[in-house]
């Protein structure tokens, strides 16, 4: 369903979702092109799911432009899981509003 063409609001705050079923997520948003609103405040969230997709093979090989990379190293080069978070959502120009509020990630996210 995450990955289905016309998705294109996803609200799934205040469900309680912890770092498991965030990876699961996160890795599906990997893929979309047309989610445009993504809501997941008020969950469990925290930097160890974002980590662990950092290790992915999707993420680590996914095939950007340099331009792209450097565009994202410069606004992220202190917080690695906002800058994994952007690769993942790399792929998607029609995304206008995330919300990871309220979650569990360090205060170095």
């Amino acid at each position: 369903m995450l990955k289905d063409s016309s998705l294109k609001m996803l609200f799934i705050a205040w469900n309680k979702i912890r770092d498991k079923g965030a990876m699961k997520i996160f890795e599906a948003l990997a893929e979309n092109t047309t989610l445009q609103v993504f809501d997941g405040s008020f969950n469990s969230f925290s930097s160890n799911s974002i980590s662990a997709l950092r290790h992915r093979k999707q993420l680590d090989h996914e095939s950007s432009s340099d331009s792209e990379d450097d565009k994202i190293s410069h606004v992220y080069d202190s917080c690695e899981s906002a800058k994994a978070l952007s690769k993942m959502f790399v792929k998607n120009t029609s995304l206008i509003h995330i919300d990871l509020s309220h979650n569990n990630f360090s205060s170095d996210d």
